[in-house]
């Protein structure tokens, strides 16, 4: 079954005894945090190591846990500014014999940033270095994370400034053969909502870039509070993960899952400096899993047609009003929503409500035109009945159906927690 990609960075060494001495321990921690993605350690040869990851591996695929490989004899063969094509061809040929085929193995880790540190040669090397290990490794995706918007910081970093960042996007992704990216942006948790602009308007940023090149992405979000970006909540994660989903994200990926750093202002990760779990692998494990038993087998299969923003816009999004859609009247919510529109990939029509607010629980409804049917998805069943379904019926009058998953056949909506989605399948009343 597929399921829609949650993950995490992981920027720790193999060779730390506590991560390759038990290598199928640490899967398991994966698996019970509800990742279906990971970030590999980052490998290096030492020995024991190749036994070791393989052992990962095997356990990753047991638990049908997609890998990004992260190989530093790969980065080491050119980053930042070496390239020599003999070097990373050798390199990426070792990475093809050694793991490179895995069934566990999703795709490659290229390099995050390119640009944030040796500026327009680094952005060149990555196309050259992903070009090749992708002629070598075919049967794989190639990923690059990118740097954010940021109000032109983002076109600059790769040496187009004053350019429309999808733009610069769209020609580095088909350049480098990429078959997977996203980008990293945590500023919806500085103080305030100070931050929200650039959080939502990458967003749009990036899924007009998929939408051309054909290749999905990742939207990278907090997990670990640091620098002036505030502790993760639960009701913050769960914000990030609906509101990526709402804005048509193809996944996400968390920042970071092992709290390596012991200087600087870094807050509490899901695994802590002791490689112990902490109260946040609680927080993250229960948003992730629950959404698997909603909503997780259902998602993947949606398109995402339109969004639109209610009670109050972020960035380009428009706010919903009537005659927007030829299914839904009106939008009611206390406080900031988000109205989606998706297509699944049978054809049907699914519109979706996410409480925007990251603080206050929200009453959402949406009312829709005459001659429907509406039909809750998520309804209270688990993993024994997926996309259990729920018929709610019109009106008597015939008017304008609300539906939702209690016993009022007039409301399509409920509460919802921060950042809390609620999704409806809509059919013609034949």
């Amino acid at each position: 079954m597929e399921k829609y990609p949650i993950g995490f960075w992981n920027l720790c060494e193999f060779e730390l005894p506590e991560i390759w001495k038990r290598p199928r321990e640490i899967v398991q921690e994966w698996d019970e945090a509800g990742m279906t993605l990971a970030m590999s350690p980052m490998y290096s040869e030492f020995p024991g190591s190749r036994e070791a990851m393989f052992e990962l591996l095997d356990e990753a695929a047991r638990r049908d846990i997609h890998v990004m490989f992260y190989d530093l004899r790969l980065k080491k063969a050119w980053f930042p500014d070496r390239f020599d094509e003999d070097r990373v061809r050798s390199a990426a040929l070792q990475l093809r014999n050694d793991f490179g085929l895995h069934p566990a193995v999703d795709s490659i880790f290229i390099l995050d940033e390119p640009g944030c540190m040796r500026g327009l040669i680094e952005v060149k090397n990555t196309i050259k270095v992903s070009q090749i290990v992708s002629e070598v490794i075919p049967e794989k995706k190639m990923f690059v994370n990118f740097a954010p918007w940021s109000f032109g910081w983002g076109p600059e970093r790769l040496g187009q400034g004053g350019k429309k960042y999808q733009d610069v996007l769209t020609d580095i992704v088909n350049d480098a053969h990429l078959g997977l990216t996203g980008y990293d942006c945590y500023t919806q948790l500085l103080p305030d909502g100070e931050g929200l602009t650039e959080y939502f308007h990458n967003l749009e940023v990036f899924r007009d870039m998929s939408l051309r090149t054909g290749v999905p992405f990742l939207n990278t979000v907090l997990m670990t509070g640091h620098f002036r970006y505030r502790e993760v909540t639960e009701n913050d994660f769960r914000w990030q993960l609906y509101t990526s989903i709402a804005h048509g994200a193809d996944g996400i990926m968390g920042y970071f899952f092992y709290n390596r750093r012991m200087t600087g202002r870094y807050g509490l990760a899901p695994i802590d400096e002791h490689y112990e779990r902490s109260s946040q692998f609680e927080k993250v494990a229960r948003i992730n899993r629950t959404f698997h038993k909603t909503y997780g087998s259902l998602i993947p299969k949606l398109k995402l047609e339109k969004v639109w923003h209610a009670k109050k816009s972020f960035a380009n999004y428009p706010l919903f009003c009537e005659e927007e859609d030829e299914n839904l009247i009106y939008v009611e919510a206390a406080h900031e929503a988000i109205v989606s529109r998706f297509r699944h990939q049978d054809g049907t029509l699914y519109y979706s409500i996410t409480n925007n607010s990251q603080t206050e629980a929200n009453q959402c409804y949406l009312y829709f035109r005459k001659g429907l049917n509406v039909i809750d998805v998520c309804g209270l069943q688990w993993e024994e009945v997926p996309e259990a379904e729920y018929h709610m019926g019109t009106t008597p009058a015939g008017e304008g159906i609300k539906a939702g998953w209690w016993h009022e056949p007039h409301y399509a909506g409920n509460w919802l927690s921060p950042g809390s989605m609620k999704i409806w399948k809509v059919l013609p009343n034949h």
